[in-house]
């Protein structure tokens, strides 16, 4: 099943749900609260396998901390990267996918 409207391919629909993971891991969010998040920050698009290959130069793990300080829909640290806590990922796993 397809959690995300916009993602129309299997490996965009794993890259989405490997966020969602992320958003509960460091978030601390339910699975349906992070799916929630991942809508709302791209729900001005409709189809993000159109959008090009440049989406998957990141790791989940960053677009789930640019989504939980984001300035709406997190806690508004938009310099959250500059705070060294956060670099790398304190699990070695989560650089994989």
């Amino acid at each position: 099943m397809n959690k995300f409207r916009f993602c129309k391919s299997e490996e965009s629909q794993k890259f989405f749900s490997e966020i969602v993971q992320m958003l509960m891991k460091y978030g601390e969010k339910t699975e349906e609260e992070a799916v929630d998040l991942v809508s709302r920050c791209w729900k001005d698009c409709d189809d993000i396998d159109a959008e090009g290959p440049l989406i998957y130069h990141e790791i989940p793990y960053y677009y789930a901390m640019c989504i939980l300080h984001h300035p709406v829909l997190g806690d508004g640290n938009v310099e959250w990267y500059l705070d060294k806590s956060y670099w790398p990922p304190p699990d070695p796993e989560d650089f994989l996918r």
